[in-house]
C-alpha cells in the first residue's frame, strides 16, 4: 500500500550566524508542522488538498521526542479504510527501525488500536485545521 505525500521538495533555509555571516544550512521543517505555520497557513494548507479528500484523511506524522529519527516525510493522504497496524507498518518501514524497537502511534495522547480505521481516528480526533496529528514514539523492545 502506498500513501500520497502532496508536496514537492522541502526547502532550506540558511541561518545567518551571529557575527552576519551566513551559517550551515538550518532546515526549517525541523520544526513541528504545528509550530512552524501558523493556523490560519494550517487551514488553507488544508483547503489546498482537500479536493482530494474523497476517500483520503490528511495525515500530519510527527516524532513524540527529539531524539527519535525524523521521517522523510510528514504529510500524507491516508485512505480512510486503512487501520492504524497498517499505518504502523508504513511508518515503520519509512523510519527504517531495527525489528527490535517497538513503534506507537498516538492521537490527541492517546494510544492507537492496531484496529482502528485512520477515518475513525480522524472522525474523533482531527484538530481544528483540518489535519489528523499523529504521532509516533518508539520503545525498545524484547530487551534488545
Amino acid at each position: 500500500m502506498t500513501l500520497k505525500w502532496w508536496d514537492g521538495e522541502r526547502p532550506t533555509q540558511i541561518a545567518p550566524k551571529k557575527n552576519g555571516t551566513r551559517g550551515v544550512i538550518q532546515p526549517h521543517w525541523m520544526l513541528p508542522f504545528r509550530q512552524r505555520l501558523t493556523e490560519d497557513q494550517r487551514r488553507a494548507e488544508f483547503q489546498r488538498v482537500s479536493d482530494r479528500l474523497d476517500r483520503f484523511v490528511p495525515v500530519i506524522m510527527e516524532r513524540g521526542k527529539r531524539d527519535e529519527p525524523m521521517i522523510d516525510k510528514e504529510k500524507y493522504l491516508v485512505p480512510i479504510d486503512l487501520t492504524m497496524a497498517q499505518l504502523c507498518h508504513v511508518v515503520r518501514k519509512r523510519l527504517r527501525i531495527p525489528s527490535c524497537d517497538a513503534i506507537f502511534l498516538m492521537t490527541n495522547h492517546t494510544l492507537c488500536t492496531g484496529t482502528r480505521t485512520v477515518g475513525d481516528a480522524y472522525d474523533t480526533h482531527r484538530a481544528p485545521d483540518g489535519f489528523l496529528y499523529v504521532t509516533y514514539t518508539l520503545e525498545n523492545a524484547f530487551g534488545a
